[in-house]
């Protein structure tokens, strides 16, 4: 752990992770997501882990060790509630030192119909390596519109007496106001 403080100022306490100055090291760097499944934007896929869609996932496996990286294989897992993981075992003969994976392996996982906009679903994973094992996590947010009734007015003018409350007999209209707080659009409704 490292732990930074100065006068007037917060302190900022932190992980420092140290790599050994022999042999390979392979981390996870970005993770580049795909989708093939519908809703699509102007009928093109938007690349967004939404509700229902099945992501593909392609990992950037690098190595920054200074010596190759032998039978890599990764497993992936997640906890989280709102997506499922498929095929999630990566492998990589051969990874040079210094070097970034040019075609990574991918993994897909599906998300759940009913989900909370803005969730981070996080996805585990055990690199194994040379007969090392190390473990990264990554976080990816998923989207869904997210509605709440803002009002709602009772109206019963044309059928009732028009005191704005559902008497027994009447026949009412019921205005809703509506507010998407979500982080993507309701489409078709």
């Amino acid at each position: 752990k490292v732990l930074a403080t100065a006068t007037n100022y917060l302190p900022y306490e932190g992980m420092v992770n140290f790599i050994p100055n022999e042999g390979p090291y392979v981390i996870i760097g970005d993770l580049t997501l795909t989708d093939k499944s519908l809703p699509f934007v102007n009928n093109h896929p938007n690349n967004l882990p939404e509700f229902g869609k099945t992501m593909t996932v392609t990992p950037q496996i690098i190595n920054i060790g200074n010596q190759n990286a032998s039978n890599v294989r990764i497993n992936v897992s997640s906890e989280d509630e709102y997506i499922t993981l498929n095929n999630p075992i990566l492998t990589v003969t051969t990874l040079p030192s210094h070097d970034t994976l040019a075609n990574s392996p991918t993994f897909t996982f599906s998300v759940k119909n009913v989900v909370p906009a803005n969730h981070n679903a996080v996805i585990k994973m055990e690199i194994i390596f040379n007969n090392d094992t190390l473990r990264q996590s990554k976080s990816v947010k998923l989207y869904a519109p997210q509605l709440s009734i803002i009002s709602l007015v009772i109206d019963d003018t044309e059928t009732g007496n028009g005191n704005n409350k559902a008497d027994y007999g009447e026949t009412i209209n019921c205005n809703f106001t509506i507010s998407n707080t979500g982080n993507m659009p309701i489409v078709g409704g």
